[in-house]
């Protein structure tokens, strides 16, 4: 039975492209990451709609949908905030990445390197989306208010920006370090497309890390991102068929149904399943952008589904 919004949406999504959902190899997950209000919603959201245009099935996972509660909740001054590795479910987030049933698997995340389940190792590659503090002042639109908080809490928007979320991205940065070999980055075997990956992750498949620059607009980011996700998806694919191990997607590294050795006459190799019934509460706010007329349901029904998740993400953010 379906019961969440996102599951009767993939639902209608595999009705409306059946042919997309065949699919016979784990999901390609690419992180996209940077600090609060640097674009990198947006930037998710264009690559899945163009994904899905081209026939490629994308489900994206947001780190903001899977928030907790946290006693450690107060800056060093005395005032409340929400930024922080310790607001995040990362054994709920791990466990979404896992159950997200496409081609590629966005996971959009303002802290993704403090990951402590695994999901770094799921990582087949990571955009890092630069912003700059002004950008993040000038775009935040909720904090703890002191209407609320008294004086625990602030003013406004923008001074929770400077005082609260500007210092987390920084911290998290110096953490991120830890995760990231900027020596192994120039190699010509990572050069995707003519974007050479300026680092790795230390992960299992030593995942290309690729940072998007501060003033670059969103026509071309999404651009070098989806030349970036394209070539990271056939390099996956590349390592499946020579037999390399993928590095951990949440399903064994060949994903194809194993025949047994010595099968009888009368009961023949099973053929792959089809992921005809989606799984799980993913929350992705993908769209399609289809040209032709019997797509216009879809459409309809995913900007519908957009809005909402828009509106429950501005709900979440406070307690």
């Amino acid at each position: 039975m379906l019961g969440s919004p996102m599951e009767k949406k993939r639902s209608l999504l595999a009705r409306q492209h059946p042919n997309v959902f065949c699919m016979q190899v784990p999901p390609c997950v690419i992180g996209i990451t940077g600090a609060s209000c640097s674009g990198k919603s947006r930037l998710t959201n264009e690559l899945a709609r163009n994904f899905w245009s081209q026939g490629v099935s994308v489900m994206t996972v947001e780190q903001d949908r899977h928030r907790k509660s946290s006693r450690s909740n107060m800056t060093a001054e005395g005032k409340r905030t929400w930024e922080g590795p310790q607001f995040t479910n990362w054994a709920a987030l791990l466990s979404s990445v896992k159950e997200a049933n496409a081609d590629i698997v966005l996971v959009d995340g303002y802290m993704l390197l403090d990951d402590d389940a695994g999901l770094i190792e799921m990582l087949h590659g990571l955009i890092w989306v630069n912003s700059t503090r002004e950008t993040c002042a000038a775009r935040r639109m909720s904090s703890p208010a002191a209407q609320k908080y008294g004086k625990q809490g602030w003013t406004s928007h923008s001074e929770y920006a400077l005082g609260a979320v500007w210092p987390a991205h920084e911290a998290h940065e110096v953490r991120a370090e830890q995760r990231i070999d900027r020596d192994a980055g120039q190699s010509s075997e990572l050069s995707d497309d003519g974007i050479v990956a300026t680092a790795v992750l230390r992960n299992a498949t030593s995942a290309p890390v690729c940072y998007l620059k501060a003033d670059q607009g969103i026509e071309e980011r999404a651009c070098m991102a989806m030349r970036m996700v394209k070539a990271w998806h056939q390099r996956l694919r590349t390592m499946l068929s020579s037999g390399v191990p993928s590095g951990g997607s949440g399903a064994p590294a060949a994903a194809p149904a194993a025949a047994p050795a010595a099968a009888p006459a009368a009961a023949p190799a099973a053929a792959p399943t089809t992921p005809d019934t989606p799984s799980g509460d993913k929350r992705p706010r993908e769209e399609t952008a289809e040209a032709t007329e019997s797509e216009r349901p879809l459409r309809q029904h995913t900007r519908a589904a957009a809005a909402a998740d828009q509106a429950d993400q501005a709900a979440a953010t406070h307690e």
